[in-house]
């Protein structure tokens, strides 16, 4: 098949735009429905962010280049990372061996202007042992749980960049083991899953010592070889690769002093300042913390700290507002919430206070 000028024309003009947010270039043999499998999309979003597909999807053409995911600079989102607004979502369970109940998400949708809450949504967790395994049993594919997959298109059609986190505070310990097993491997499988599902890395393993420094460093070189960093705000979602630390550097000290070097040779785009054991009294006692990782030499714009959603939700007022207002002082690269889902404890559903801080921050 030949590649037609209409649409590589048609393929310019969108991504010198700015419109698509996440592209696929069409390959010897490839059907709508396998492209729509492969890259975790509906059928339904292939057609209707390329009407030049025909409804029988009979005309697609080697090389032609598909939109999957989309930014009108108005309801689907932004390709811009520059400033950071993310969600953690926990699914039911953590687990996503199985696609949850996401009607109660429709809050990260639709803030109530017709954008998304979140620029970014991290899908939390993967089981280390089973991606480094590559697992096809129990929920799996390759590693990957299955409940994530079938789960993408509901955040990436409205343009929010996704990221899949590995490991966790429950499955820290099988993080190391991991690691430990074969460091290179389970990069290899991270980033064919984020190549595979376009989606970005973080890696969250919360054990404070330094026993596995080695086996990280070869983790984080490993995947850089194979999705290298991209550079500037408007980045592919496989390009991201993060980091998870402590709120401030005295717990994970080790992980943070790793990230700022990281972050120096362009190996991590960012540190998540995690939350802290509670949620934060008052705007103080927060700041203390994260001006460690600062003081400790972490750029500002190479940070982003951490609320639980759960003290946040509902009304902006209090310690969200403090929070936009600092972080716009220190130039820091963005605030992430715990967490999102329907398990109940900590996780929240419609969230007004988070959506109104989402229009601070991002406008």
């Amino acid at each position: 098949m030949r590649i037609s000028n209409i649409f590589l024309l048609f393929a310019f003009v969108a991504l010198a735009f700015g419109i698509c947010t996440k592209t696929y270039t069409v390959q010897s043999g490839d059907t709508c429905y396998g492209i729509a499998q492969s890259q975790g999309v509906t059928v339904d979003v292939i057609y209707s962010l390329n009407p030049e597909v025909a409804s029988d999807c009979s005309n697609l053409e080697i090389g032609q280049v598909l939109c999957l995911a989309k930014d009108d600079n108005g309801g689907n989102g932004t390709t811009s990372l520059s400033t950071i607004y993310s969600i953690w979502h926990c699914g039911d369970d953590c687990a996503w061996t199985y696609k949850p109940d996401l009607s109660t998400s429709s809050w990260i949708l639709n803030r109530g202007d017709g954008k998304p809450t979140a620029n970014v949504v991290i899908l939390a967790f993967m089981d280390p042992t089973a991606l480094v395994n590559g697992q096809n049993s129990n929920g799996y594919v390759n590693g990957v749980p299955k409940g994530m997959i079938d789960s993408l298109s509901y955040f990436t059609s409205k343009g929010i960049t996704v990221m899949f986190s590995i490991g966790g505070a429950s499955w820290s310990d099988k993080f190391v083991s991991a690691l430990k097993q074969n460091a290179a491997q389970l990069a290899k499988n991270a980033a064919a899953a984020a190549r595979k599902y376009g989606v970005g890395i973080e890696i969250d393993v919360e054990v404070d010592n330094n026993s596995y420094q080695n086996e990280l460093t070869t983790f984080v070189n490993t995947y850089r070889s194979l999705n290298p960093y991209q550079s500037g705000a408007n980045v592919s979602a496989w390009s991201l690769l993060t980091i998870d630390a402590g709120s401030g550097t005295d717990y994970l000290g080790t992980i943070a002093s790793l990230a700022r070097t990281w972050v120096s040779q362009n190996k991590i785009n960012w540190l998540n300042a995690m939350v802290d054991d509670k949620p934060w009294n008052n705007i103080n006692s927060a700041t203390s913390e994260w001006q460690q990782h600062l003081s400790a030499g972490l750029p500002a714009k190479d940070m982003v700290v951490s609320h639980y959603g759960s003290n946040t939700c509902k009304t902006y007022s209090g310690i969200l507002p403090e929070t936009v207002s600092w972080a716009k002082s220190k130039g820091v690269r963005g605030i992430a919430f715990w967490a999102a889902g329907s398990g109940g404890g900590e996780f929240v559903e419609n969230c007004p206070g988070i959506q109104q801080g989402s229009k601070a921050l991002l406008g």
